[in-house]
């Protein structure tokens, strides 16, 4: 039941317009002043970023141009994600190279009696991508009252990747 539901709130998403369901700022990645995509955190080094246009004039972001052994990470930090809502986030992601590897996943902090905090993570684990496009999606759980600061994180370990079609949305 707990598969049919995540599917049935994808097909769903996907159903409503981006710009009505997306909370994701920037999503296409296609505002990106001095090479970086703007609304999000780039922690990857100059010229691993850029904006691929088809013929048929869709576009798609491809990380690790040319820097097949260094890290490539984006970070949207302060999701709109409330506490105890749901949430789903998909994409469509595919291989661009030899070795290509990507984690994507959501992550809050959670404040500790001793005033540290515990990082809570949601489906941090990479995978090797396929060479075809495929979908990627996976639910976001509701969160605690009193964790904070959501972010989305794409990571790319290894080799080049491309992602489109980001979309993170609300389960009623």
């Amino acid at each position: 039941m707990k598969k049919f539901s995540l599917i049935f709130a994808v097909l769903f998403s996907l159903i409503l317009s981006a710009e009505d369901a997306n909370l994701l700022r920037n999503a296409a990645l296609t505002a990106a002043p001095n090479r970086n995509p703007a609304q999000w955190q780039c922690v990857f080094p100059a010229g691993s970023f850029r904006i691929v246009t088809l013929d048929d004039g869709s576009k798609f972001v491809q990380f690790g141009k040319g820097l097949e052994t260094q890290q490539c990470m984006l970070i949207q930090r302060n999701l709109p994600l409330e506490a105890g809502k749901k949430y789903i986030f998909s994409c469509e992601v595919q291989s661009a190279g030899a070795n290509s590897s990507v984690m994507i996943y959501a992550e809050w902090r959670i404040p500790q009696a001793d005033g540290k905090f515990r990082h809570a993570s949601v489906n941090a684990r990479p995978f090797s991508p396929a060479e075809e496009w495929q979908t990627v999606a996976f639910e976001i759980p509701a969160r605690p009252g009193n964790s904070e600061k959501p972010y989305l994180v794409i990571s790319v370990p290894s080799g080049k990747i491309n992602l489109r079609n980001l979309i993170l949305t609300e389960v009623e």
